[in-house]
């Protein structure tokens, strides 16, 4: 962990990858093989909404 910050009820952790073994390369945008959290389905409640950092 290089950093982490505190806001209200949320914490953000900042990490460094020191080694990675990889084993393919991802077809396509490497940006499209992250998974999105409204990917996870209804029923899974991640917080959403539209608050940005002047809204804390």
């Amino acid at each position: 962990m290089v950093s982490f910050v505190e806001a209200g009820d949320h914490s953000l952790f900042v990490g460094e990858v020191m080694e990675a073994e990889v084993t393919e390369i991802p077809k396509g945008r490497a940006d499209d093989a992250t998974l999105w959290l409204k990917e996870l389905g209804e029923k899974v409640f991640y917080g959403g909404g539209t608050a940005g950092p002047q809204d804390i």
